[in-house]
């Protein structure tokens, strides 16, 4: 009788535990990683660059963070809600720029996808000739910043702080 009681004890300990559990990894209704703003600008030599994908990447983590610089190479950062910013804690980065002979090709996201964690690219709407991209010399910014592995460059987001990258590439 006695083992009973205390085993009901046990089970109902646990379940409160579960649910305990289930209400607090919740989030409190936030989806998604933690984000904070992140903007900056992105020059070549000191000039400019538009049209560069910048991407935030944090190791071991599915969602990554873009934004397109404008005329004045300015970018802000969007994860998940437009220009929410990037996942908190380091990041490695990417800066792409698509070559103005091909920027109406260049790859756009699926915001649904981004929102859900699945990234997915769509390709360009034309096929890419090859040998006109390796010798049009309009791309300005340099490849070697495309891979983040490659890139050397590194920013660490900070919840509750102005999180301002700017990025002055080298050719």
């Amino acid at each position: 009788m006695r083992v009973d009681f205390v085993a009901r004890r046990v089970s109902h300990l646990l379940c409160l535990l579960m649910i305990a559990q289930f209400l607090l990894g919740c989030g409190g209704g936030q989806e998604g990683p933690p984000v904070a703003p992140v903007k900056g600008v992105v020059t070549v030599d000191g000039k400019p660059v538009e049209g560069a994908t910048v991407s935030f990447t944090v190791k071991d983590f599915s969602r990554f963070s873009t934004g397109v610089t404008n005329e004045k190479g300015e970018y802000s950062l969007t994860t998940m809600n437009t220009n929410d910013g990037a996942v908190v804690g380091e990041n490695s980065v990417a800066i792409r720029q698509a070559l103005k002979d091909s920027a109406g090709m260049a790859p756009v996201m699926d915001l649904e996808a981004m929102k859900t964690g699945k990234t997915d690219q769509k390709g360009p709407s034309k096929p890419v000739d090859l040998k006109k991209v390796q010798q049009n010399p309009t791309a300005v910014v340099p490849a070697k910043y495309g891979d983040p592995d490659k890139s050397n460059l590194k920013r660490t987001v900070v919840a509750g702080e102005k999180n301002v990258f700017n990025f002055d590439l080298k050719p």
